[in-house]
């Protein structure tokens, strides 16, 4: 029997400190399974852009997909599709095109940055 996911805008969270978020239950974002008790420090929109993408409501989703799939990535490839996704949830949840695309850039600068100086750790070693 399939498990059904929830995949609405309502996200069951718990806020453990002002930038740190767990989920409560399971969810299903673009075809990817967010495990419960995944923690993720939300969107991270400097406060200027607040007016272009809030970080608490259209940006909230999207990042934890996107979070999620770099955690787990190991490659590049994976990584870029992490912010494929990002940018495909943020559609979805009706952000407009010019933010949309304009925090998908600012994601790929930083993932390849992010690739470039500091490889890729093995997931054992968040975890410890």
């Amino acid at each position: 029997m399939k498990k059904e996911y929830p995949d609405s805008w309502e996200l069951k969270i718990t806020v453990i400190n002002p930038k740190l978020r767990r989920l409560e239950e399971a969810v299903s974002l673009q075809s990817q399974i967010v495990p419960s008790g995944f923690v993720w420090d939300g969107a991270t929109v400097p406060r200027m852009f607040w007016w272009l993408l809030s970080p608490h409501t259209h940006a909230i989703r999207a990042s934890l997909v996107h979070d999620y799939i770099c955690m787990v990535s190991v490659t590049s490839k994976q990584r870029r599709l992490g912010d494929r996704k990002f940018r495909k949830q943020l559609k979805d949840d009706g952000v407009w095109f010019a933010p949309r695309w304009i925090a998908y850039l600012a994601v790929r600068v930083y993932s390849e940055w992010r690739m470039f100086w500091y490889p890729r750790k093995t997931l054992s070693y968040w975890s410890k």
